[in-house]
């Protein structure tokens, strides 16, 4: 038998071997999810897609796009595929699901709360069940409305700013003393400290540098594959979780039995009342203050990474930052930013907004199916998770033209598609710290664009999108005053 005879012969046996592995696998997920549906007796179909295989689903196929540096594959591949319904079935983090990629199926199913519930895969072990992400119905809305009274409305941003406003011109002036900088730890350092003084009225300590270590643990389990062994990234996060409760609760306690009080989001939830006058639980508390930080730590921390990195690579654009802020300047004069100072920074919403549109610091969100679901002609079963992909609207040249150029001024057009922009999520579930995290980033560009100038030392660095996008060289930059 000849070499050319035996390769055939192996092509011959792998090629039969890989389609009775990938048949098998189609039949275990056809009996594990699908057969129990009985389409066949009720008429009705799921998008089109692929399950892959029981529990481990299309997980490899997200892990590579997202390693590989290229996200948008993933949604871009089931289109390629699948063509463009905008709707497809898949199984992501161990659950059978849903994805949708269009703009007007997000907002159905983001704002539908009578038909999607909170979903997660493993939520009430990885965020507790009495957070507001986890709670439903009159119990969710009136904890959203206490976290967004202490954190988001005007007041609570009024008590904030004093604070953010001494810690950004003490970090930046660090910075620039320093000379050369790690733009990553430096934004996560000066966000997580904001974060304890306003949350906890805690300074930079060792015991502070102690609570973001295991929020940097927690975080990095948050989407990770819900396995809870020893050494996986989620049974670290459900551990480094149980300490940060410890911790806290020793905070309320101290605080109850000093009787001292406090100007911050904690005193604010500890004095909150319920119309029958009953005050949160302490597990509420707990619960509610371990992810409103995180939600606060994540978003603005990669958001001031980022816009940093952008404005470096386009002088155009920090060139309108500088003469918007020195317009302001020349108005105040040496008095503290006001609220009324930050809404007015037109030109940094844009660029604060084309930053969030193409970082998306969160890629999509999970909601779970309450009852089932016909929309567009397909079965959205329940019990089964949607996943609304949020970066696909931002990243498709029908909603933003160009999409992967940063261009701030794109949100001047008349015709911008502002439906298609949801960087914090939709609906009541939208993140109740947006506004928080918006004014630390204005604030943030208000004092960077005045004194200082800064360079990056590697602008074509490759980024790690998993958990969050970063660089993977952490953004060394040169960064001085003028």
């Amino acid at each position: 038998m000849t070499s050319y005879s035996v390769a055939i012969a192996v092509s011959a046996v792998l090629g039969a071997a890989t389609v009775l592995l990938l048949c098998t696998r189609d039949l275990f997920s056809y009996w594990l999810y699908v057969r129990p549906l009985k389409l066949d007796v009720t008429g009705s179909k799921l998008p089109p897609g692929s399950l892959g295989w029981p529990f481990f689903g299309e997980m490899r196929d997200f892990l590579k796009c997202f390693k590989n540096q290229k996200p948008d594959l993933f949604a871009q591949d089931r289109v390629a595929r699948y063509g463009k319904a905008g709707l497809y079935t898949t199984s992501m983090f161990g659950v059978p699901s849903i994805m949708a990629t269009k703009t007007d199926t997000l907002r159905f199913l983001l704002k539908r709360d009578d038909l999607f519930g909170p979903g997660w895969p493993s939520l009430s072990k990885i965020m507790g069940p009495h957070s507001v992400v986890s709670v439903t119905g009159e119990l969710h809305k009136s904890l959203r409305r206490y976290l967004f009274d202490a954190i988001s409305s005007p007041h609570g941003m009024r008590l904030a700013m004093p604070h953010l406003d001494a810690s950004m011109r003490s970090n930046l002036k660090q910075w620039a003393d320093q000379g050369t900088i790690n733009i990553r730890e430096c934004t996560r350092n000066l966000t997580f400290y904001n974060i304890a003084d306003n949350f906890l009225s805690m300074k930079s300590s060792p015991e502070v540098d102690a609570i973001q270590r295991d929020y940097g643990i927690y975080m990095n389990g948050i989407r990770a594959i819900p396995v809870y062994l020893p050494g996986t990234a989620h049974y670290m996060a459900i551990n480094s979780r149980r300490r940060l409760l410890g911790r806290f609760q020793e905070i309320i306690n101290t605080r109850r039995t000093a009787e001292v009080h406090h100007n911050d989001f904690l005193q604010s939830l500890m004095d909150a009342r319920s119309a029958d006058g009953e005050p949160l639980t302490d597990e509420q508390l707990t619960d509610n203050l371990v992810s409103l930080m995180l939600a606060g730590y994540e978003s603005s921390a990669y958001s001031m990474m980022w816009v940093l990195i952008l404005v470096a690579k386009h002088p155009e654009c920090l060139a309108k930052l500088r003469a918007e802020h020195k317009h302001i300047k020349e108005r105040i004069g040496e008095s503290q930013l006001s609220l009324e100072d930050t809404n007015s920074m037109k030109y940094t919403h844009k660029v604060i907004d084309e930053t969030l549109r193409l970082v998306n610091v969160a890629p999509m969100v999970f909601r779970t199916v309450l009852e089932d679901v016909t929309y567009k002609g397909y079965l959205i079963p329940k019990g089964w998770k949607v996943m609304p992909w949020l970066r696909a609207p931002h990243m498709d040249p029908e909603c933003f033209p160009e999409p992967e150029r940063f261009n701030p001024d794109r949100w001047d057009a008349k015709d911008v598609n502002h439906e298609a922009f949801n960087p914090f999520g939709g609906g009541s579930r939208t993140c109740v710290g947006n506004q928080f995290a918006r004014l630390q980033v204005s604030m943030f560009l208000h004092h960077l664009s005045l004194g200082y100038r800064w360079e990056l030392l590697n602008p074509d660095a490759e980024v790690d999108h998993l958990p969050h996008p970063r660089p993977v060289d952490g953004g060394p930059m040169i960064f001085n005053t003028l």
